[in-house]
């Protein structure tokens, strides 16, 4: 048995490694490298978007001051906010929000004009009353765009 043992001892036997052991490495540095990539773009995007936001942020708080002696030539319409609004990318949350809406209230307002058209003044009414409440819940609009409360 001493024999036996003596071998074992001087015998120089390489660990083997397990080719499982060697994937689950590779994918435990796959996942660490990925989770790494996608925390740098986040960090890069929320930093563009912060800058454009503090922007924006500006850009509508000055629309949405309550002076009747601001220029009516910088306050904006249905048109100019569904042209001109930010995507997601560039711009805060609330200014592509105003731009998605005045875009639904150009679509609602060219319903109406359809069914109009086509003799159904009821849904005519009911769908300009659907972008008539639209349209007053967007706060950047022009005072003159906003519509007349009974």
């Amino acid at each position: 048995m001493s024999e036996t043992m003596r071998q074992l001892l001087t015998a120089k036997i390489a660990p083997r490694r397990s080719k499982l052991a060697l994937l689950a490495l590779v994918l435990a540095l796959a996942a660490l490298l990925l989770s790494g990539a996608q925390t740098y773009y986040a960090r890069s995007a929320y930093s563009a978007v912060s800058d454009s936001a503090a922007e924006m942020g500006d850009f509508i708080r000055a629309t949405n001051r309550d002076d009747d002696t601001e220029d009516p030539r910088l306050q904006l319409t249905v048109e100019e906010l569904a042209r001109r609004a930010p995507t997601l990318r560039t711009g805060t949350l609330q200014a592509w929000w105003a731009g998605e809406e005045a875009r639904r209230v150009q679509r609602l307002e060219a319903l109406a004009k359809r069914q109009a058209l086509a003799g159904d003044r009821d849904g005519a009414a009911r769908t300009a009353r659907r972008a008539d409440a639209i349209r007053s819940g967007i706060e950047s609009l022009a005072k003159f765009e906003q519509p007349a409360t009974n």
